[in-house]
């Protein structure tokens, strides 16, 4: 399974896991982190670029460019579950604990 065009990678150990932020077809890749082959891959809104693991809820968030949102995943199932609509194109992102 290719990535192609990587904005950014987060890793899950607790599950396994890791993901690619793909923004050159607008996918997200899963994958193992033992062996680093693709598992799944996602459909993201948007190009996705910025991506980060926020351990407290156990989601992933990839913020995407044109379509000025994030596509929230779940860190368990890999699965997209919900998007986030902002006012403008986000460009990074960090976690704040336990928020």
């Amino acid at each position: 399974m290719d990535r192609p065009g990587i904005h950014g990678i987060v890793l899950v150990p607790e599950f396994g896991r890791g993901l690619t932020s793909n923004g050159g077809d607008g996918t997200v890749t899963a994958f193992d982190i033992k062996t680093l082959k693709a598992t799944s891959k996602l459909e993201s809104c948007g190009v996705p670029d910025a991506i980060l693991h926020h351990s407290v809820s156990g989601r992933v968030f990839t913020y995407n460019h044109k379509t000025h949102d994030a596509s929230v995943i779940d860190a368990v199932s890999g699965s997209v579950v919900g998007t986030i609509a902002f006012d403008s194109e986000p460009e990074a992102a960090v976690a704040a604990g336990a928020i």
